[in-house]
């Protein structure tokens, strides 16, 4: 909150806080809205479910078991170079895909309605949550998340421009490392080692914790 004896760049960083903090508010009630309408449709769609029968996303899986899942197999030389890390075996391997972002993108944690120093996530193409400090880049110390828990990972993705002419550009991505507790989107529980895209203003939890993550870009700040 601005006050009169603060100096210009406090007032500014508070005015930016402020905005950031309004946003964030207001992209939270948008999401309890939305996390009720699907939870009231995934009901009526279970009612109405056979027993029987199989689900879309069952037949989906059947059409293409592979579809949007990581590789967390390399082979030869690689396997012992990225296997492990500081000692630790890790549980995931970067995609083909992976690359740095040109876009600096944030991650801001919100705790109690206060938004903390965020963090920079876009020196390297991908991030490790978890609790095992050892080799994480971003901590997740409560007791409900995984010791590895999910990456977030910039993937180069073929899209389609204004002309109609295939482009290449740089998205952000989750992946839950199929933990325990599970990571969520929005409100929403993601499905496990399969890549969620990401947008601006999204919010990620992880396990039983509280605390939320804010994914922001400089051009939004």
């Amino acid at each position: 909150m601005w006050r009169p004896d603060m100096s210009p760049n406090a007032k500014r960083k508070s005015e930016i806080d402020n905005r950031r903090f309004k946003a964030w508010k207001e992209k939270k009630e948008r999401i309890k809205a939305n996390k009720e309408a699907e939870e009231k449709a995934i009901l009526e769609q279970q009612e109405a479910k056979e027993p029987w029968g199989k689900n879309e996303k069952e037949k989906e899986e059947e059409e293409d078991p592979d579809k949007e899942k990581p590789n967390f197999e390399p082979s030869g030389a690689l396997l012992s170079e990225f296997k492990t890390k500081k000692g630790v075996e890790l549980k995931y391997v970067e995609c083909p895909e992976a690359k740095k972002p040109t876009t600096k993108w944030r991650l801001y944690p919100c705790k109690d309605d206060k938004i903390l120093d965020p963090y920079k996530i876009h020196q390297h193409s991908m991030y490790l949550l978890g609790r095992d400090r050892r080799v994480v880049d971003i901590p997740l110390d409560h007791p409900s998340c995984g010791k590895q828990h999910a990456v977030l990972q910039y993937r180069s993705v073929e899209v389609t421009d204004e002309d109609g002419q295939p482009t290449k550009i740089t998205k952000p991505y989750i992946i839950d490392l199929n933990s325990t507790n599970g990571t969520f989107l929005n409100g929403t529980k993601i499905d496990a080692q399969r890549y969620i895209e990401l947008m601006p203003r999204d919010v990620l939890r992880f396990g039983y914790s509280t605390r939320e993550f804010v994914l922001l870009h400089e051009g939004l700040i």
